[in-house]
Formats: C-alpha cells, sequence, structure tokens
C-alpha cells in the first residue's frame, strides 16, 4: 500500500513538472524596419545538357496493345566511349510518359529517389522496361527521358535526354464467346 502511495504521489508530482506554463516577455518583440533578403546560396544546379555525343537513347514499343492489359516498354541508354565516367541517378535511369491524343499526360510515373552511384568504365547499354495497362481504346505518343549526374573534370553536369516520340495504338479487348 505504501508503495502505491508513494507511486502516486511522484506521477503526480513529474505530471505538475510538465505542465509549466512559459509566460511571455515583459518586453515586446522589436519592429522590423527593414525586410532583408536571406544571402544567396551558390547555384545547386549543374549545367543541363541535352544533346551530347556521349550518349544515345532510344525506346522499344509495341505498336498496339489491348485496353486493360498490360504492355512493356523498353528504353536503353548506350554509353558511346571508352572514357570512364561517374554516374549518379535517382532509383532508375529513365522517366516514362505517355500521352493521349490531346496530349494529356496519362500515366502516373513516381521513382525511389535514392542516390545510387556508378562508374561507367567502357561502352556499355543501360535498359529498363516499365509495364502500363491503358484503359481507353485510342492513339497514343509515349517517351522517356534518362536524368542523370555526371562528374567531368571536377564539374557536375546534369543530363536529360529524351528518346523520339513513338505512337502505341490501343485497341479494344474483344470479348470471346463460347458456342
Amino acid at each position: 500500500m505504501k508503495l502505491c502511495v508513494f507511486v502516486c504521489v511522484a506521477v503526480l508530482a513529474l505530471a505538475g513538472c510538465g505542465c509549466s506554463q512559459i509566460s511571455p516577455s515583459a518586453e515586446p518583440w522589436p519592429e522590423a524596419t527593414e525586410q532583408v533578403a536571406p544571402p544567396s546560396l551558390p547555384a545547386t544546379e549543374p549545367e543541363l545538357e541535352t544533346n551530347t555525343g556521349l550518349f544515345a537513347v532510344r525506346m522499344e514499343v509495341p505498336e498496339q496493345a489491348k485496353a486493360n492489359e498490360v504492355f512493356e516498354m523498353k528504353a536503353d541508354l548506350q554509353k558511346l566511349s571508352d572514357d570512364e565516367v561517374r554516374m549518379m541517378h535517382a532509383g532508375g535511369v529513365f522517366y516514362f510518359t505517355i500521352r493521349d491524343s490531346g496530349g494529356n499526360q496519362v500515366n502516373t510515373f513516381a521513382m525511389v529517389d535514392v542516390g545510387i552511384s556508378r562508374v561507367l568504365k567502357e561502352k556499355i547499354t543501360i535498359s529498363e522496361s516499365y509495364a502500363y495497362k491503358l484503359a481507353a481504346p485510342g492513339n497514343y505518343k509515349v517517351s522517356a527521358t534518362a536524368r542523370f549526374t555526371m562528374m567531368e573534370g571536377g564539374v557536375e553536369k546534369r543530363y536529360e535526354l529524351q528518346t523520339d516520340e513513338a505512337s502505341l495504338e490501343i485497341i479494344p479487348k474483344k470479348h470471346f464467346t463460347n458456342r
């Protein structure tokens, strides 16, 4: 019983300590007389390269796919030189885009934003695939964009290389009946 009373008193005492209030200062905050801009930071975004002889990109897309059935696209980034380079990118290199006949993007493409760094020592091809399913029949335009950063001569350069757009026709899924 004594232990129970002791524990209750200790809990109440600690609870009372946690309920203290911070009283406002007697002095008011000084009036702002001048707005000061924050110091400018150095540009963290490296220069964007969109056309380069170091890499080539291409994409494979089926000409047709059925509505509500998964189809797959494949994009390749080909390094054209034997020079050693360090490449940094998100979870993948390619971002895939599907647009309807009105030019509206119809797919949602999320990528894990982890920092992957790899050294490319020779001519190499990096391939990635993307599977998707479209419900509405129609004509679509598909493209993939490789986004990565490289260190060149101690300077960080950001690359954004887009494949040519490919056409994709989604046809209605035919219903088969057994007779």
